[in-house]
């Protein structure tokens, strides 16, 4: 199964829907500059387009911690 999310802001808030399972989570900016066009394979374009807003550590620990999730749920 591969994982559909809808990243969206209600009221200057954050949320990503995982459409597979029904979950509605509320995200830090950084998470959903990432999710908001996320691509499985596209972290060095993630890198391109964030680096200037934030630190690539911060940008790297993101990524790490979408793919873990991802592991987790599929």
């Amino acid at each position: 199964m591969t994982a559909q999310i809808h990243a969206f802001r209600v009221f200057n808030k954050n949320f990503v829907l995982d459409v597979n399972s029904g979950s509605v989570l509320q995200l830090d900016d950084l998470a959903f500059d990432i999710l908001k066009d996320y691509h499985p394979n596209s972290s060095e374009k993630v890198f391109q387009s964030l680096e200037s807003k934030y630190p690539k550590s911060q940008i790297k620990e993101a990524l790490e911690e979408i793919q873990k999730l991802k592991e987790v749920r599929y």
